[in-house]
């Protein structure tokens, strides 16, 4: 197995679901709700280890980063890899062993010389020999990383505007062959059922902290107009479920749709 990591995964994992959603004829249910349910997964994985999200962080900086100068691009790839120096390189190869589940040797194979890859590579290089003993370093590695990493912050804002865009383009797309083959397998969805797809899909986190606190407002509402004294004991347990049912950023969606659902049979 290559040595997997944060970035390596994030890109397996997207050319998994753009396979999926580019060949498949008829999308099945299990096929779509793959897509969710490994993508929050891999987010739940590296949100839940201060590791994994150090090195989310690291990639993040690096490809959204754009500074011409050479002292002072230096110095922030330094104090990007000084983000690790509360570990040991252990400690970040144990906590990678959970990213293995994610891992394709064909798809690897496929992205392993993608410009992509090789920058995920570089500053997977950086992490692991800051953390080498000394006299393990290879500095060889280090030098060709480093430059990588060096020019790809050095590249002009436009062109890497270009390129984001394009990747955000084709996720777009990827979403949108979704939910287009989702609606076509499964057509007797409602005008509400679709709306409301449409809002976890387009909604940013702000936007659905507030859909969090509408859906659960209307819920209650709907739930304490119940007036059959046979309901009386369910609508109390539902009120309290609904009354501590707190907004969280990592399972967002789930609480949406589980409130949908609760209002969608109270009416």
């Amino acid at each position: 197995m290559a040595n997997i990591n944060v970035g390596t995964t994030t890109l397996i994992l997207f050319e998994k679901h753009k396979k999926m959603f580019l060949n498949d004829d008829m999308l099945n249910e299990s096929t779509a709700n793959s897509y969710v349910n490994d993508t929050n997964k891999l987010l739940n994985l590296i949100f839940e280890s201060p590791i994994l999200k150090k090195e989310l962080t690291f990639i993040n900086n690096i490809q959204n980063k754009y500074i011409d100068n050479d002292v002072l691009a230096s110095r922030y790839i330094d104090d990007n890899i000084n983000l690790f120096e509360i570990y040991t390189i252990n400690e970040v190869f144990d906590e990678r062993k959970k990213l293995n589940e994610f891992y394709d040797s064909n798809i690897f194979d496929e992205i392993k010389n993608t410009n992509q890859y090789l920058l995920y590579e570089a500053i997977d290089n950086l992490i692991v020999e800051s953390l080498k003993p000394h006299e393990e370093v290879n500095v060889d590695v280090l030098h060709e990383s480093f430059n990588v990493v060096l020019n790809h912050i050095k590249t002009p804002k436009n062109k890497k505007e270009e390129i984001n865009e394009s990747i955000q383009n084709l996720d777009e797309e990827i979403v949108k062959i979704a939910v287009d083959k989702y609606n076509e397998e499964f057509s007797k969805l409602t005008t509400e059922d679709k709306e409301f797809i449409k809002k976890l899909i387009n909604t940013d986190d702000d936007k659905k902290k507030e859909l969090f606190e509408e859906e659960k407002k209307e819920c209650l509402n709907l739930l304490e107009m119940i007036e059959e004294s046979h309901l009386v004991s369910r609508k109390e347990k539902a009120i309290e479920k609904v009354n501590l049912m707190e907004y969280d950023h990592n399972k967002i969606n789930d609480q949406l749709i589980d409130l949908y659902d609760l209002k969608r049979g109270l009416v």
